[in-house]
């Protein structure tokens, strides 16, 4: 929490942040010095998306675990524009960003008790739960696909998205866009030839 308050008073104050960032697998650290644009927070870690002054490619994603011997510049250092959190992040799942990805409307089934789980703790902050005419017609158009519930997300299409799909195993499936149905399905698969070997 040092860390985060450290970085909370740098934006506050406008000022830029220097520190040694470690590599993946902490053999090496490298020093930063970062213009701190605002923290988020995924899977109980804190991350910081902050701009590098020594190269102005944009903001970049850091992670504060990584991070070591924070500490404030003297001098004053704003953001090179003012997107929010919730502009940078739209779209997203998780802590990943991209400029050449736009969100997609995929729409989900979920069944038994995960589809009470999914009401309750929505899986991305854009779901909608379908009822009324829409669940109607969802429903002519998958009549093989009895009782369960109707989602829809709007995400782009990462990593940790189709590993959040999978986890949900048979309780969940994806009805569209045909591009991330077939991205899960290619996981399963792999998955499946994986273990392949000691089916019984």
């Amino acid at each position: 929490m040092e860390n985060v308050q450290i970085i909370l008073e740098a934006i506050d104050q406008q000022k830029g942040i220097e520190c040694e960032y470690l590599s993946f697998d902490k053999s090496t650290k490298k020093p930063q010095k970062l213009i701190p644009y605002f923290l988020k927070t995924w899977e109980q870690r804190w991350y910081l998306a902050a701009e590098p002054d020594n190269h102005h490619h944009g903001i970049s994603i850091f992670a504060l675990e990584r991070m070591e011997n924070i500490r404030l510049t003297e001098q004053k250092m704003k953001p090179s524009n003012n997107i929010t959190a919730d502009e940078y992040f739209e779209g997203s799942f998780g802590i990943n960003h991209s400029d050449d990805q736009k969100a997609e409307r995929i729409v989900i089934k979920v069944y038994g008790a995960q589809a009470n789980y999914v009401r309750a703790l929505p899986i991305h902050e854009s779901q909608k739960h379908y009822r009324g005419d829409k669940e109607a017609e969802l429903r002519r158009q998958y009549p093989t696909l009895e009782g369960g519930a109707f989602f829809s997300i709007d995400c782009i299409e990462n990593y940790e998205l189709i590993r959040e799909l999978i986890s949900f195993r048979e309780d969940l499936i994806v009805l569209s866009p045909d591009n991330i149905r077939d991205t899960v399905i290619e996981r399963i698969t792999a998955m499946y030839e994986m273990y392949k070997p000691w089916r019984k």
